[in-house]
């Protein structure tokens, strides 16, 4: 009873906050917080000059701290073995079975709304963070062979790829890839899911050069089914 009057109260708030859910921490994605700007870092850990910076090359220097950055982050692969075969198809099978519907959590005066479906045949499963709004994101969830793997689809333009790397406190993921990051972009790099019947812990952590940003999230489930932008559940006719 006190999990559907909860459910209730976050449908309410959707309604009156779902114009200014635009938080400024969700336009950067999805940390709680907006850490400050990191100055670029070198792979040799120096910051780059300052634009204007008066020595001779400075353009030039910049282009190539900036490009070894871009290479450090694709290429940066974490030390942490993947799960087992056993563990990912089982953790595959908790996700495609739990998660489908609509979550809410709050988060100050709004409410984080996050929708998951099954597509593709049942194959991958789709989270749409923050759906209808500018605010929205993507997140695929598949089998890659005997492996597990995530890719989120940022708001700042970067496509991380995670994967499964435990399973015995919740569903670990660990980036081991990065696409088309910025040095100052924020990066997801650690997602940890816990569900439990209709509540899910949703723990991440983004890495911009040398900050990491965490942030812990509650859902409640609000709908077994998501909903199309709108408020009808999708496939609903009329």
């Amino acid at each position: 009873m006190q999990r559907r009057m909860h459910a209730r109260t976050i449908a309410r708030t959707i309604a009156r906050t779902i114009s200014g859910l635009l938080l400024p921490a969700l336009v950067a994605c999805h940390p709680s917080t907006t850490a400050a700007p990191a100055q670029p870092v070198t792979s040799a850990g120096h910051q780059t000059p300052a634009p204007g910076a008066d020595h001779a090359g400075a353009d030039h220097a910049d282009a190539d701290h900036a490009s070894a950055d871009q290479a450090a982050a694709r290429e940066a692969s974490p030390a942490v073995a993947p799960a087992s075969p056993a563990e990912a198809q089982a953790a595959w099978v908790t996700l495609a079975e739990s998660l489908p519907g609509r979550w809410g959590a709050e988060r100050g005066d709004a409410v984080t709304v996050a929708d998951y479906r099954l597509t593709a045949r049942g194959t991958v499963l789709l989270e749409t963070w923050m759906p209808g709004t500018p605010a929205e994101t993507l997140t695929t969830y598949h089998l890659d062979g005997e492996r597990l793997m995530l890719t989120h689809y940022c708001g700042q333009g970067n496509q991380a790829s995670l994967r499964l790397v435990d399973a015995a406190d919740g569903l670990s993921f660990s980036r081991f890839a990065v696409t088309n990051a910025a040095p100052e972009q924020g990066v997801l790099t650690e997602l940890v899911l816990s569900p439990a019947g209709d509540q899910l812990e949703r723990v991440e952590v983004y890495v911009s050069g040398e900050e990491r940003e965490s942030s812990t999230l509650l859902f409640t489930r609000l709908s077994p089914e998501p909903q199309a932008p709108g408020g009808k559940k999708r496939g609903a006719k009329g």
